[in-house]
Formats: C-alpha cells, structure tokens, sequence
C-alpha cells in the first residue's frame, strides 16, 4: 500500500468520524461513532508506520544531533502523545456514559426530536427580554419584536435550518466577550467573569431548544439540584448549607460543600472519587479556591494532616457569596 493512498484512506475515515458526530448531536450512534474512531485510529498508525519507514534513513543519518531535524522529530513527538492522550481519554468518556441508565423515556423522546415549527420560533422571540445586550449584529431583540412581519419569514427559515437540519453559518456563532468584575477594585484576570454577547438568532435558536427541554427536565433532574430549573432557586442550597455551617460552627462555605470525619482514610477515599469525576468531567478542582474548615473538636495536628493531604489552607473569607455572608457566628 503506497503512501499517498494511506493519506487518501485517513482522511475519508477523519471525514465520516466527523459527519457522524455532526448528525448525532443526541448520542444516540455511539456504536457508530466507537467504529468510526476505531477506523481513524488504524489510519493513523499506518500513517505513522510508513511514514516512519521513509524518515529511517534520514533519521540514521541524522541521529541525536543537536540539529533542526531533531527539534522538530521531538516537537512532532510531543503533538502526537498529546493528540493520543486526548483521544483516549475521550474514548473513556464515551465508555462511561453509555453504562448509565436512561432516564428519557420514549415518550419523552418523541417530543424532544419532533421538527421545529415557525410558531415556536415566534413564541420564544416573546419571551425574550427586548432591551437585553446586543451581539456582534448589533440588534437587540425589540428590533426584531417590532418587525417581525416583515423579518419573520426569513429570519424562521434560518433559523430552522439550524434546528432541523444542523445547517449553521459560522457567524451565527460569533460573540463578544465583555468581562464583569467579581469585586471591587479587581487586578487580576481571576476577578473578572466573563460573559457572551451573542447575536439574537443565536440566542433564539438556544431559547427554541431551551424551551423544549423545560418540558422533559423536572422529570429527569434530582430534587436536590436547584439551579437552573424553574420554581427553584440556587438560594435554597445555600441556605440549606448556611445551616450545615452554622451547626458545625464553620466559618466559609463555596459553590460545592463536602461534609466529612476530620479522617485521613475518609479523605483519601473522597480523593479518589474527585479524580474519576475530573477524569470523566474534563474538569479539574481548583486548589487555590480551595479550603478546608474544621469544627473545634479538631485538633490542631489532624487539622494540619489533612491541610497537607489536600495542599490547601485555611482560608478566612469576609466577602459574599450570592449576596449572603458566608460567615456564621
């Protein structure tokens, strides 16, 4: 098998892989798409094996001089692991999801894929707030409110593509990005939240969806998740852990709260689960942000023990958190 037909048969796998997972934005194909990533990964070994063969002799020749052939041979190394490490991990992710269960019925998924209809376009344009931000169209969304018998038609057209048939342009997507101080007088990048400017056909087509999806998520969310979902309030956690605090005499609390025995057996058992979660999740425990709070029965030795197990500190904040003082007295 020559080279170029190496080449030829890669990029048709990388092709299908990525066709797979544009039409499948549900999940439903993992079978097919496990395949087609399988496919691309044999391409990409036979890639390398030949393309190993015909670098042989310029490698001999070349060895481990100090030289830019080398440097790039060891750059292109560490591109490669990287790109592996990555698709491996994803292919975990991929393994992890498909042993969960369910919580969808069929009925449920009948309305979720059913097409979308102009009437719901125009429904969710009157829910949205008229004078909200504008994006990069510099349109806010009482531009199109007002003249929408003239704009209806086509702006429903476009927006429908996307809904239905998975067409989006490119600069539908673009945003700006503004950053909103976290406190005052912010000097670094961490006090700063950033938020997207999006342009109202975006935000329309995320209401449509968004809109749809209200009907399926108090059925398939836990009662004790009480952000994001309507008639509860991210509040009734925090309030729910101010009384945690307050029995345990603690002095901080943030957005997650683990209650443990002041144990090192406990703590590493806890630490282990954190690393399964990041290793599925993609996301990382942010230690800075971090701190342990111990009650008074505590010693003074375990409470450094377990300081050390985590690499945190104590950490005595007098701010707010959700304009509530997270010190309790």
């Amino acid at each position: 098998m020559d080279f170029g037909n190496v080449q030829r048969q890669l990029q048709k796998a990388k092709d299908r892989f990525k066709l797979l997972q544009d039409c499948d934005s549900m999940g439903l194909r993992r079978d097919d798409l496990h395949v087609a990533r399988e496919e691309v990964h044999k391409w990409l070994e036979r890639e390398e094996i030949m393309r190993r063969q015909r670098a042989k002799t310029l490698w001999l020749r070349e060895e481990d001089h100090n030289s830019k052939f080398f440097h790039t041979k060891v750059n292109h190394r560490q591109k490669e692991f990287n790109w592996k490490v990555t698709a491996t991990a994803h292919r975990g992710n991929c393994d992890f999801f498909g042993c969960l269960a369910g919580r969808v019925t069929d009925e449920m998924n009948v309305d979720l894929i059913k097409p979308y209809t102009e009437a719901k376009v125009f429904a969710a344009l009157k829910q949205m707030e008229p004078a909200s931000a504008p994006g990069p169209d510099g349109m806010a969304p009482l531009f199109f409110q007002n003249y929408w018998p003239i704009l209806g038609k086509s702006v429903s057209i476009a927006i429908l593509e996307v809904l239905n048939f998975g067409i989006i342009p490119s600069s539908m997507n673009h945003t700006f990005i503004s950053l909103i101080p976290k406190k005052k007088n912010p000097v670094k990048v961490a006090d700063f939240r950033p938020i997207s400017l999006c342009n109202v056909i975006y935000k329309l087509i995320s209401k449509v969806i968004a809109n749809r999806l209200k009907k399926v998520l108090p059925c398939i969310i836990s009662d004790s998740q009480c952000a994001f979902v309507p008639s509860r309030l991210i509040t009734d956690n925090v309030l729910v852990a101010y009384e945690l605090v307050h029995f345990l005499k603690m002095k901080r609390t943030d957005d997650s709260i683990i209650f443990c025995k002041a144990d090192v057996g406990e703590n590493i058992k806890i630490q282990a689960l954190l690393k399964k979660y990041e290793h599925v999740s993609g996301q990382k425990i942010n230690t800075e942000k971090t701190a342990m709070i111990f009650s008074g029965n505590v010693s003074r030795d375990s409470q450094e023990e377990l300081r050390q197990l985590w690499g945190v500190s104590e950490v005595q904040n007098y701010g707010k958190y959700l304009d509530l003082p997270p010190v309790i007295g």
